[in-house]
Formats: structure tokens, C-alpha cells, sequence
């Protein structure tokens, strides 16, 4: 029974890294015609496209750097076993390290962010087999230092510490990594819990384990840890949270301690959140699910830490569907995130939402067969630049439809009107002398 435990829950891992990399075929096998929506006049730039030579299908966001360029990943697909890659804001790609499926597993499903001391530090998933994770480094020049590797035990048929971290981590104000697994974990009578949180130093010593167990807590989570105002973290959970089990927003405290603020009910509050939360200049988190609401398409909610919940969106395929990453606020005061689905031409959107709660679609993704070179089916995080404009990854799309890295322009400059010529005055004619009498 403990490897049939172990077997059923890699099939469960192996399946959800599916889900990230099928969504693509499925969504773009479902377009729908609907009528064009009033937009701004944002100005998308696809500054590179993915060719499967320099990685495949990117689910998660960019990290702009402190040397002005981006970094992201892209996950394993076939004999890849995934990649990190440096953008310039020009549109420059480089892969700066390619996974191996050895010593450093691969398939890293989850956003990198910058340590203190200027290194990249991200995860990895695993996938392959005896493959359950990692935590690494990697200098900007692509250096890789593999700081923890998640493993199974066999007498107890558990993975103690984890399995399949798939969400950014965090680095806290005591210097100390904070991050998730999304299965694994021991439970206090032995048997294998449903995630962990974890806290580990920058040494990659594992300083803390805390195993998640479902039902009236939380279960699978997927999603990066955030700071409130208070010292704790604050995030989601893809199920559980309560008796439905659509997922959870909690706060993990400084103690380790997992308080649920809220249990999502899918209709109509939303359900399956996946993206985490940000927080807002005015206190509150915001936060996105992938589906419930009023047409089971996905929501926007507020919720302040105290756990007073607000839903202010419910998606209906025309403003976007699906929404996946973590909102950001910009330097404008608004929120932005993306749709994987749904829009004027169903690819997906970016929107913007107001902290009153006003949503407006500031672009719809409109590629349609391989050649184009929009995006589609965005899914990851966006990121601001200094330039002002919005930085992301598509995961379909772009020029060989494995997809693209695009810039968003909020504020294009509007193009001077040519002025009108002055019209040419007419010359008045000579007055004839009037003859004497």
C-alpha cells in the first residue's frame, strides 16, 4: 500500500505539470466568436518568440532584475527538462541555463526572484522518476548552485519536508527563504500530508517543515507566500479551506501556524485560486481565482487580513476568463493581471482593475495560426519596468506558437498631427477708376 500511496501521488504531480503545459492545446481548441471589445490604447510589442531551441510554453512570469534585464523560466517538455533565460527590454533572449534532468531535476514551474545578495533563486518540480524537487542558485551569469534537493522516504512511504515546490519563494525580513510544496509532507501519524510550507536559509539549511493537511485546513499549496503589515505571510491554496474545498486564502504566521481567513465556495465567490495575492497600498489584499463566479470563469476579489472578504469581478468570457498569475499594483495606483482565456478573440486578455473595483481590458491577445506573432493564453505574472511598461510570457502564440515574451505600452505616445496648411489668400482684384463725368 505505501507504494501504491507513492505511485498515486506522482501520478497526481505528473498530471498537474500537465495542466500547465496542455492548456494551450485545450484552450486554443475552444475559440469563440465574440463581438470586439472597447479597449485602450495600450500598444503590445512581442519582443521574442519562443522556438523550442530556447525553451517551450512559459507559465510563469518575469522578475526584472536589479541590472535592468528580466528573467523568467520555462518548464520541461519532451526530452527538455527546462530553462532560464535573460530578455533585455529591447527584446534580446538568452539562456543563461538549461536543466539537465540530473543532479539538478528540471521543470521549473515557478517564477524566480532575486536574493539580497543579487543572486536568482527559484524551484524546481521534479517530474522524472526519484525526482521530487529542488531549491537553487544561479548567479546572473548563470551559475548554478542546487541549495536543497526534496526527497522520499521509503519505510515511511512519505516525502517529509515536501514534494513539488511549484510557486516562487519569498525572502522574509529575517533573511530566511520562505516557500511551498504542493504534496508531501508527514503528518504526526506518519502517513503523507497534502503540501508544506517551508523555511530555509540562504545556505540552504532547512530550518522548518510545516505539513498542511486539508478539509477545515489547507491543501496543494500552490502559490507564493506574501508579507502583510503584521509579519505574516499571507496566501492561497489551489483546494480545501472548508466542507466544498474550492481553495483557501490563509495566513501563515511567524510561529508556523495556519489560520484559513477564507474558504472559497466556488459559486458565487470563486474558486481554485492559483495566483496568491498582492498587496495593496491601502492594506488589503487582492487576489484572482481560476474559476467560480457567477459563470464559473473566474473572479477578482478583495480581502483585508482580518479576513473580510469582497468580490469585485466575476469574468464572463467578454472581459477575460480564466485568471491564473498574481496581480500587481503599478506605479499608477492600479492593478494588473491577464486571463488565459476569453477576450475578443478568446487567447486572453490584460486587464486593469481600479482599487474601487472597476475593471477595464487594456488588451486582447489575438493571435490565430502559426506565423502570427501575438501571444496567446497568457498565464504568468506580469512584471512593471523601468520604462513603465508591463512585462510578460505568454504560454501559446507567438511566432512558432511556443510562446513569446511581450511588452505592453499603457501610455503610447500619440502620434502629432500634421498640421493643416494655411489656405493661400486670393488677391483682390484692382478697383477700376470710376470715369469723370
Amino acid at each position: 500500500m505505501k507504494y501504491s500511496n507513492h505511485n498515486t501521488i506522482l501520478a497526481n504531480i505528473a498530471a498537474r505539470t500537465a495542466r500547465h503545459l496542455t492548456a494551450a492545446a485545450l484552450l486554443f481548441a475552444i475559440l469563440v466568436a465574440l463581438p470586439q471589445l472597447a479597449c485602450a490604447d495600450a500598444v503590445e510589442t512581442t519582443l521574442a518568440s519562443f522556438d523550442g531551441t530556447n525553451g517551450h510554453y512559459p507559465t510563469q512570469g518575469l522578475l526584472l532584475a536589479s541590472d535592468g534585464n528580466f528573467y523568467g523560466t520555462t518548464p520541461s517538455y519532451g526530452a527538455d527538462n527546462g530553462t532560464v533565460f535573460r530578455i533585455t527590454p529591447t527584446g534580446t533572449l538568452t539562456t543563461i541555463y538549461r536543466f539537465t534532468g540530473l543532479a539538478d531535476e528540471g521543470n521549473p514551474l515557478a517564477a524566480l526572484i532575486q536574493g539580497s545578495d543579487g543572486n536568482l533563486y527559484g524551484t524546481t518540480a521534479g517530474g522524472l522518476p526519484n525526482e521530487y524537487g529542488t531549491v537553487f542558485k544561479l548567479t546572473l551569469d548563470g551559475t548554478l548552485t542546487t541549495l536543497f534537493v526534496f526527497t522520499y522516504d521509503s519505510p515511511t512511504a512519505t516525502w517529509p519536508n515536501g514534494l513539488s515546490p511549484e510557486a516562487a519563494l519569498i525572502q522574509g525580513p529575517d533573511g530566511n527563504f520562505y516557500g511551498t510544496t504542493v504534496a508531501g509532507g508527514r503528518q504526526n501519524g506518519g502517513s503523507s500530508a497534502l503540501g508544506t510550507i517551508f523555511k530555509m536559509s540562504p545556505a540552504g539549511d532547512l530550518l522548518g517543515s510545516f505539513p498542511v493537511y486539508g478539509f477545515l485546513d489547507i491543501s496543494i499549496p500552490n502559490a507564493p507566500l506574501v508579507l502583510g503589515s503584521d509579519g505574516a505571510f499571507y496566501s492561497t491554496a489551489y483546494q480545501s479551506g472548508g466542507v466544498v474545498g474550492a481553495g483557501a486564502v490563509y495566513q501563515f504566521s511567524t510561529a508556523g501556524l495556519v489560520t484559513v481567513l477564507h474558504g472559497f465556495n466556488d459559486t458565487p465567490d470563486g474558486g481554485t485560486p492559483n495566483g496568491g495575492l498582492v498587496l495593496g497600498n491601502d492594506g488589503n489584499f487582492y487576489g484572482t481565482t481560476e474559476y467560480g463566479g457567477t459563470s464559473h470563469l473566474g473572479t477578482v476579489y478583495r480581502i483585508s487580513q482580518g479576513g473580510t472578504y469582497q468580490e469585485l469581478i466575476s469574468f464572463d468570457n467578454s472581459n477575460g476568463a480564466q485568471p491564473f498569475g498574481q496581480m500587481i499594483q503599478a506605479t499608477d495606483g492600479n492593478f494588473y493581471e491577464t486571463t488565459v482565456s476569453g477576450g475578443s478573440h478568446s487567447q486572453g486578455t490584460v486587464f486593469q482593475l481600479t482599487p474601487a473595483g472597476v475593471l477595464t481590458t487594456v488588451y486582447n491577445f489575438t493571435y490565430s495560426q502559426s506565423g502570427d506573432t501575438d501571444g496567446a493564453q497568457p498565464k504568468g505574472t506580469l512584471a512593471q519596468g523601468a520604462d513603465g511598461r508591463l512585462y510578460g510570457t505568454s504560454q501559446a502564440g507567438g511566432l512558432y506558437n511556443l510562446g513569446a515574451v511581450f511588452a505592453l505600452d499603457l501610455n503610447p505616445p500619440k502620434p502629432t498631427p500634421t498640421p493643416r496648411p494655411s489656405p493661400t489668400p486670393r488677391p483682390r482684384p484692382t478697383p477700376h477708376p470710376r470715369p469723370t463725368l
